[in-house]
C-alpha cells in the first residue's frame, strides 16, 4: 500500500513511502518536523547565523548590517566600510577609519572645528609661545627677537647678545653690556 497516494499521507510537505509504512520530510533546511506530519518554519535567527542583524523569513533568513558595515559575499558576515577611501571621508586633512565609522583629525598647527571635518590654522602666537616677537604662519609660527638679542636653538627663547665680547662693543675704554 502506498500511504503517500492518499492525501500525501497527511504530510504537509513531502511524503516518502516505505515498505509497510511512510514518513514525512520537509522540503528545505528552513523547516523542521514539529510532529510526524507537520513541517514548521525554523527561526534561523535564534542561532546567531548572522554577524549583526537577522530577519527570519518563511523557510529562510536574511542578514543585514549596521551603518558603517557592508554584507560580505557569504551573505552572513558584516565587514567594516573604510569611509576614508572615498574622498578622504569628507575630512579636510586626516581621515581615521574606525570600526563602523570614521573620524577626522588635523595635522600639527591646525584645529578641528565643531563640524568635525574642517581644520583651521591654529594661532600659536595667542599662547605666548615666543619669548619676544611671534609671527603666525599657515600651520606654524616663527619667533624673532628685538635688537640686542638672538634667538636660542629652541627657536622660541631670546638671549641677550653681549656686544662687549666683540671688539669691545666698539668702545674705546670700558664696555658695559646692558639688556
Amino acid at each position: 500500500i502506498d500511504e503517500c497516494a492518499n492525501s500525501n499521507g497527511g504530510c504537509n510537505h513531502q511524503c516518502v513511502n516505505t515498505d509497510g509504512s511512510f514518513y514525512c520530510e520537509c522540503n528545505s533546511d528552513g523547516y523542521q518536523l514539529q510532529d510526524d506530519l507537520t513541517c514548521v518554519d525554523v527561526d534561523e535567527c535564534s542561532t546567531d547565523v548572522c554577524d549583526q542583524n537577522c530577519a527570519n523569513t518563511v523557510g529562510s533568513f536574511i542578514c543585514g548590517c549596521n551603518a558603517g558595515f557592508e554584507l560580505d559575499s557569504d551573505g552572513q558576515t558584516c565587514n567594516d566600510i573604510d569611509e576614508c577611501v572615498m574622498d578622504n571621508g569628507g575630512c579636510n586633512y586626516v581621515c581615521n577609519n574606525e570600526m563602523g565609522t570614521f573620524s577626522c583629525s588635523c595635522t600639527t598647527g591646525y584645529d578641528l572645528q565643531p563640524d568635525g571635518i574642517t581644520c583651521t590654522d591654529t594661532d600659536e602666537c595667542s599662547t605666548d609661545v615666543c619669548d619676544q616677537n611671534c609671527t603666525n604662519t599657515v600651520g606654524s609660527f616663527t619667533c624673532s627677537c628685538n635688537a640686542g638679542f638672538e634667538l636660542d636653538s629652541d627657536g622660541q627663547t631670546c638671549n641677550d647678545v653681549d656686544e662687549c665680547l666683540m671688539d669691545n662693543g666698539g668702545c674705546v675704554h670700558v664696555c658695559n653690556n646692558e639688556m
